[in-house]
């Protein structure tokens, strides 16, 4: 059996969130509040990184960088039609008032 992505993930489910819940459960049943809360804490500290080191951090996630111009409408370019006699014409109103 080849451990995946998915089997993966959900072993660090079971392993940083089931078994450190069960074990503070145990610990504060038996007086021991303080210890539980450790475990349960560090077992899920490490859940949280293991999910951003295994899943998160190979993500790429940046944002637009501003050198792509493909959304933009070049004023120069001839063969995109300009609607610049709306503007005009809403400035003839403009002045009009």
């Amino acid at each position: 059996m080849e451990l995946t992505s998915r089997r993966a993930l959900v072993l660090v489910a079971l392993a940083g969130i089931i078994i450190p819940g069960v074990l503070d459960f145990t610990l504060v049943q038996y007086g021991y509040s303080g210890v539980g809360s450790f475990v349960w804490t560090v077992g899920y500290g490490g859940a949280v990184i293991a999910v951003w080191y295994g899943w998160l951090r190979p993500l790429d996630i940046t944002g637009d960088t501003g050198e792509s111009r493909a959304w933009t409408v070049d004023a120069d370019d001839p063969t995109v039609e300009s609607d610049s006699t709306d503007r005009d014409t809403a400035s003839e109103e403009d002045d009009d008032r």
